[in-house]
């Protein structure tokens, strides 16, 4: 009998000690989803500053830079310019005729 009331208070000193870790878990989430909201809002309201400047440049012709790269450079939402040397001029045979 008293092996089984070691046991109950083992595993009821067990069962404390997670619902506190269970506990200290909900908390860590509970503040890591306001830190996204938080994160979110300023997500949000930086990508409507960038839209608002972008609006600027095209009243202004300017072509703004739709998004970085992986070299983190932007890319125009338009072609780039043609090359002023053309390929062909470039690799023709330097000998004389």
């Amino acid at each position: 009998m008293a092996r089984a009331q070691e046991e109950t208070a083992r595993v009821q000193a067990e069962l404390t000690q997670v619902q506190g870790e269970l506990t200290r878990t909900q908390g860590d989430l509970t503040q890591s989803q306001r830190d996204l909201g938080s994160r979110d809002a300023m997500l949000t309201a930086h990508v409507e500053t960038i839209r608002r400047l972008e609006d600027q440049l095209h009243g202004m012709g300017i072509t703004p830079v739709t998004g970085a790269g992986s070299s983190g450079l932007g890319q125009t939402s338009s072609s780039p310019p043609p090359d002023p040397v053309s390929r062909e001029w470039f690799f023709d045979d330097p000998s004389p005729p």
